[in-house]
């Protein structure tokens, strides 16, 4: 009970005193980042890590009230204006969304049209208009799929190892993200071999497209409000142990097929996981005009286009306007 409301204050504090409240005499720009818009009641959000989404309810109310204390912009229509000298917003605000869900298109587009709100949502170009799944949702849905819930799924013995738990223990989302933080040892392509290694139960065989397709993203590019960029071809982490001519298909195919799909220049990057090594920073820094980060932080004038950070928004962390608002400060 003390924690619980110790964190209530510090929200407070936060949500009340933080630099989105400052009097500013240089223009700031907060970039959010969100993942997944999921009502709570589907059953994609049960099996989603407790960080990777907010519910409709929970986006339209972070939309609603950045229209009172900020200005909402093009993530890089302000690196450009910042470029060209023009003049900012002393409180800007930027929304991406990360991998390319097809709930961005569902839940989370008809929130940015309500409010007239643009964003960026950077699309892994290999996996639209796929069933393919990210290692993190192949992990679970076999650990779901389990009818022995004391025993790993066969060819997964190896999580035995790694696991910070037991897997009968394996019975929160919270638990299933420690499990993904620890997988994380391991490279991504590993990883999926791993996972494709493992024999498939009938509850676990059928793969639901859940990503954006082509149509969709249109849709939305055609609107105005919405901006595709890049975040790889695959979802690989550009971790220094990857080939540096893997790096450089990830990063570069994935600009060419958007290009030549969509039929508009892709300027805007995103480190998978947040992870650069130096090579992969040159190339995107060669052929992109910005790239975000997971750092979390506010941009301040000068901050470096290449490395912008981001407050990272969910569910069980802003869900209600003083938490938003705490979370905005960036010190929560």
């Amino acid at each position: 009970m003390l924690k619980s409301l110790a964190k209530s204050m510090l929200n407070r504090i936060s949500a009340l005193a933080g630099p989105q409240r400052w009097p500013l005499s240089q223009p700031r720009l907060w970039i959010l980042m969100y993942h997944r818009v999921l009502p709570r009641a589907e059953a994609l959000a049960q099996r989603e890590e407790p960080g990777m989404y907010v519910t409709p309810e929970t986006f339209d109310l972070h939309m609603r009230t950045l229209g009172e204390w900020m200005t909402p912009v093009s993530l890089s229509d302000w690196v450009r204006r910042r470029a060209d000298n023009q003049s900012l917003p002393r409180r800007a605000v930027a929304i991406t969304f990360d991998d390319g869900w097809r709930d961005n298109y569902t839940h989370a587009w008809p929130v940015l049209e309500k409010y007239s709100v643009p964003a960026t949502i950077f699309a892994v170009s290999g996996m639209i208009g796929t069933a393919r799944m990210f290692w993190p949702n192949r992990l679970m849905q076999l650990l779901a799929a389990r009818e022995d819930k004391r025993q790993w799924p066969a060819g997964l013995e190896w999580l035995a190892e790694i696991a910070p738990m037991k897997p009968e223990q394996l019975t929160t989302p919270e638990t299933l993200s420690e499990l993904v933080q620890a997988c994380k040892q391991f490279p991504d392509i590993e990883l999926y071999k791993r996972l494709e290694a493992a024999p498939a139960t009938t509850a676990a065989a059928s793969a639901a497209q859940t990503m954006l397709n082509w149509e969709q993203i249109e849709q939305m590019q055609a609107s105005g409000l919405v901006e595709i960029g890049s975040h790889t071809e695959n979802h690989c982490r550009l971790l220094e142990s990857l080939a540096p001519e893997k790096a450089e298909h990830e990063i570069l195919a994935s600009k060419r097929m958007l290009e030549e799909r969509l039929g508009k220049s892709v300027q805007s990057f995103c480190y998978p996981n947040g992870d650069v090594s130096a090579h992969a920073a040159q190339l995107v820094t060669a052929h992109y005009r910005l790239a975000v980060t997971t750092q979390r932080g506010i941009n301040g004038p000068n901050q470096d286009p290449y490395r912008l950070k981001r407050i990272g928004l969910h569910e069980d962390i802003a869900n209600t306007r003083t938490a938003f608002a705490a979370r905005l400060s960036g010190w929560r």
